[in-house]
């Protein structure tokens, strides 16, 4: 998720934690809807990852990828899933 994508959300966020005595209601709907970007975006960002590596290893139809570029690309994978399994 880029920098400025992140800085906005978290600042909604803040704004709903703070707002949260003068009008609780108003405060969770704001951070569901956060919670709510947070989550497309993060959606966006895995399918265009998966969209990427995919490429990587399966291409055209032309070329193969030699055992080097497979060898990255498996790297790549792991190190997504491993992110993933942590949350």
């Amino acid at each position: 998720m880029a920098r400025g994508v992140r800085d906005e959300l978290g600042s909604r966020m803040q704004q709903a934690l703070t707002g949260f005595v003068e009008s609780p209601h108003r405060s969770v709907e704001e951070a569901a809807a956060v919670l709510d970007a947070a989550a497309d975006r993060l959606t966006e960002a895995l399918t265009e990852h998966r969209r990427a590596l995919r490429a990587d290893w399966d291409g055209d139809g032309e070329h193969e990828p030699d055992t080097e570029q497979l060898r990255v690309t498996l790297q790549a994978y792991r190190a997504m899933a491993e992110r993933l399994l942590r949350v």
